[in-house]
């Protein structure tokens, strides 16, 4: 049954999920847009203004795209999972439900599973979805706690 078809408006400010596309953005501004407003989501949680929760999968996906498609040292890497590990992240490992979810979303939105374990965190957690993921982006219309990177000037 697709119960999907509603709009989901509600969420709570201050506490955000974010994509490893935004992660990325701390680490490595090569070929990357919208640096400062990845900065600013850092500089927020620093300052305890904002509360980033990540799905454990998002440490993975950082560091595979800084080895794979940056091409980062093996200090590099080290230095960025320690500095993961420093941010003051709230880090969610996934149960059963949130897998499950994650399979819904993905499969009614057309994204891939990971995209899903985002989605389905934002969902449970009653909050926003902050992300550059094009795909996922384009999923806004259905759920509106999908936002871009440009939304955290207004939280």
């Amino acid at each position: 049954m697709n119960n999907f078809n509603k709009v989901y408006k509600s969420y709570s400010v201050g506490l955000v999920v974010i994509d490893a596309c935004i992660g990325i953005k701390w680490f490595s501004s090569v070929n990357e847009e919208k640096v400062e407003y990845a900065t600013l989501i850092q500089r927020k949680n620093i300052n305890l203004e904002l509360e980033i929760v990540i799905p454990d999968l998002f440490i993975y996906e950082i560091l595979n795209t800084l080895l794979i498609k940056k091409k980062s040292s093996v200090d590099d890497l080290k230095l960025c999972r320690k500095a993961l590990s420093l941010m003051n992240l709230n880090i969610v490992i996934p149960d059963d439900k949130l897998l499950d979810l994650a399979i819904e979303l993905a499969n009614i939105l057309n994204l891939t599973y990971y995209d899903g374990i985002y989605l389905a965190l934002a969902k449970r957690m009653d909050t926003i979805l902050i992300t550059e993921d094009k795909k996922i982006l384009s999923c806004s219309h259905k759920c509106n706690f999908i936002k871009s990177l440009e939304y955290v000037q207004n939280i």
